[in-house]
């Protein structure tokens, strides 16, 4: 059957995916904490900051914090996608709960990163425009990711209840 042979693609498309995510989530993992000690380090010694980086301790501390923010985000997703990738090629079928629970979460980021990112670009800045401009090219296209997101939990959601109905039929 037609529909089979695409759930073999699938699973089979998941493995391999599941295992380039776990790479990339490693590496993102590993570069979180680096940063987040240098950030550390950085703030540790706040006599150079406004002639290094221009900023005073309090922008940099904040700078910092939405950058180590925004790594753990990215991390974040990178570990759901994979948890979902690694469910499809080991379920019966990608209409399980925990995947309407993970795609939900990562509509839930997409609400939350732009407000991140728009922190950490704006720090220190006092062109108003300027902000505007960052925040709505940030926001505006995150936030239609977000309502993808949301509606294809839905969708899965509804496919949870037809593959319920479908398994206690047979």
């Amino acid at each position: 059957m037609e529909a089979e042979r695409d759930l073999r693609r699938l699973k089979v498309f998941s493995r391999g995916s599941s295992a380039l995510l776990l790479v990339i989530t490693a590496v993102m993992v590993a570069l979180t904490v680096v940063i987040a000690i240098g950030v550390g380090w950085i703030l540790a010694d706040p006599s150079g900051l406004e002639e290094d980086f221009g900023m005073t301790w309090g922008q940099s501390a904040l700078f910092g914090i939405a950058l180590v923010a925004a790594l753990v985000l990215v991390t974040a997703t990178f570990a759901i996608i994979f948890r979902m990738m690694l469910n499809i090629s080991r379920g019966h079928s990608p209409f399980v709960e925990d995947n309407v629970r993970m795609i939900t979460i990562l509509s839930a980021i997409y609400v939350v990163m732009p407000v991140v990112l728009t922190v950490s670009a704006c720090v220190g800045e006092s062109n108003c425009a300027l902000i505007a401009i960052v925040a709505a090219a940030i926001f505006l296209p995150s936030l239609f990711v977000a309502a993808l997101l949301y509606t294809l939990a839905l969708v899965f959601r509804y496919g949870c209840c037809l593959q319920k109905e479908s398994d206690e039929t047979l």
